[in-house]
């Protein structure tokens, strides 16, 4: 028997599970439908696209210990982000000698700017406040639809 989840449309899609549970598929499919319906929100005066990027967490930690700065405002500036794996990147990623939690200043900067950051992440809701702190689980918890994804490892 399916779950009912009352939606808000104006914010993110968090998908929250244990391996397996069909996170990252589920969010591609979402993705799929949103380009054969063209589903747009109202930011503003403006229509966006709901479409969204969909990047791991730990390419986008890479990237940070590839370009710096410059991947930070690059996945800060898509008008939606969907990171997948929130929580499998290493926190504490070094670019020449500047460390950053990157997927924290990413979500900061993307929630300064209004903008929807949709998740995937295999952790509970307190490691994701233990990992990137009150203020940034604030953020995520306040602007995102959490659902939680409790069946068995379909890869087994």
């Amino acid at each position: 028997m399916g779950h009912k989840y009352k939606l808000d449309l104006s914010k993110a899609i968090g998908l929250i599970g244990k391996t397996g549970t069909g996170k990252t598929m589920t969010m591609h499919v979402l993705n799929d439908f949103i380009l054969i319906d063209e589903i747009k929100y109202k930011k503003g005066d403006d229509l966006i696209h709901l479409r969204f990027k969909m990047v791991s967490a730990i390419v986008i930690a890479g990237d940070y210990s590839k370009d710096g700065y410059d991947s930070l405002f690059k996945y800060s500036n898509y008008a939606n982000l969907c990171i997948d794996d929130l929580g499998a990147e290493n926190t504490n990623k070094k670019h020449f000698g500047d460390a950053a939690n990157v997927i924290q200043e990413i979500i900061e900067i993307r929630h300064s700017n209004g903008l929807l950051t949709h998740f995937t992440s295999n952790l509970k809701p307190e490691r994701i406040n233990e990992i990137y702190g009150d203020r940034v689980y604030s953020r995520i918890m306040g602007n995102t639809n959490i659902i939680q994804m409790n069946d068995a490892d379909y890869r087994l």
